[in-house]
């Protein structure tokens, strides 16, 4: 679900490309206060954001082009060359995903290598701004929690089966691995993947004697600037099948996001050596969701719902009232997050920064 047409993306270039070609000028001034490494989507958020908040900024892209900075990061290089072009910068924010241990160590080892005198070996202060070390934040996956799952997690109860194959399925679903309810919040266990070994090492130079301070915030399905579910519904659901299995899903808006990155920024001393869990604080039901929008896309705006999936959605609905279990049974849309099967809680990330979601829906 994270991957979208790049056309959708090209909306908004207008936007994030002007705040960079305004700020590239000031980088002979000295230091920025947000460094980002990559663009794109996110970088239509933060930049305009950043820019409205005061910050000097700059972000990256591979080919430096519309007034970003030319970085290609290679994961399997020592090579720090790269490295040398980036500015200075109080808050390096890393927008692609890193996916090993070694990754994650030659990123930020080739950035504090290269760096002035002062970023490179003076401790982190808060006081001094301009000569403090810089310190990373990492975009994360909400994958890692929960067996692996992506974004969207599979119901835990199979409606169309019999009922006792549909409560089986349900109990088992529930009591897999040592999480017995479906709430995962950031301090729940995560799983041993890939994305999560690059997160663990990012938040491992904390631990070190002159440490390198490091967050990471999870994120669950961006939405906004073009990116919407309602266009792939048929995608997603395209058999009766297919939409029996769909569960939960999580999302959280760009505009969020980036309030979200300069809060973190802003209140380091309450970021570092965390992980963070981001979302609208919402659980989102896809047979609610799809059974509102059809798959008619945008074109289904304002109409009644097109296509077969609300039908199907009814049918297995019915089919619920068949159970022996009241808890697998469907009385009304969204179903519970026990029925869901799989939660994220983000509260924490929320009610610590002081903040609350200005973009509390998904459309």
């Amino acid at each position: 679900m994270d991957c979208f047409p790049q056309q959708l993306l090209n909306l908004v270039t207008g936007r994030s490309n002007a705040g960079n070609i305004k700020l590239t000028t000031e980088l002979s001034q000295g230091p920025v206060d947000i460094l980002a490494l990559g663009s794109g989507w996110t970088w239509s958020f933060l930049g305009p954001a950043a820019g409205e908040a005061g910050l000097r900024t700059i972000s990256t892209t591979r080919n430096g082009g519309n007034g970003t900075i030319p970085f290609t990061f290679d994961p399997e290089s020592d090579d720090k060359t790269p490295f040398e072009s980036l500015p200075d910068a109080k808050t390096v924010i890393v927008i692609f995903p890193l996916y090993s241990a070694d990754a994650a160590k030659r990123l930020v080892n080739g950035y504090i290598s290269t760096r002035s005198e002062a970023y490179s070996m003076t401790p982190f202060s808060e006081k001094a701004v301009d000569t403090s070390r810089a310190r990373f934040i990492l975009l994360g996956s909400t994958g890692i929690y929960g067996q692996g799952g992506p974004t969207l997690q599979n119901a835990p109860c199979n409606l169309s089966s019999a009922d006792q194959s549909a409560d089986t399925l349900f109990n088992q679903t529930l009591k897999k691995g040592s999480h017995q309810s479906p709430w995962f919040d950031r301090n729940s266990k995560i799983d041993d993947v890939p994305r999560s070994r690059g997160e663990n090492a990012f938040l491992e130079f904390n631990q070190n004697k002159d440490a390198v301070q490091t967050s990471v915030l999870c994120l669950s399905g961006l939405w906004g600037h073009g990116r919407s579910l309602r266009r792939y519904v048929g995608r997603i659901a395209p058999t009766r099948e297919r939409l029996a299995k769909l569960g939960s899903v999580h999302f959280i808006h760009g505009h969020d996001l980036a309030r979200a990155l300069l809060a973190m920024h802003d209140q380091w001393n309450k970021a570092a050596g965390q992980r963070w869990i981001l979302t609208n604080e919402r659980v989102y039901d896809l047979w609610d969701l799809i059974s509102q929008w059809g798959n008619a896309g945008e074109d289904g705006r304002d109409h009644i719902p097109q296509g077969l999936q609300p039908i199907w959605v009814q049918e297995l609905i019915n089919e619920s009232r068949k159970s022996k279990k009241e808890s697998t049974r469907i009385r009304a849309l969204p179903r519970t997050p026990e029925q869901l099967g799989y939660a994220l809680d983000s509260s924490d990330f929320w009610s610590t920064f002081g903040l609350f979601p200005e973009v509390p829906w998904v459309d």
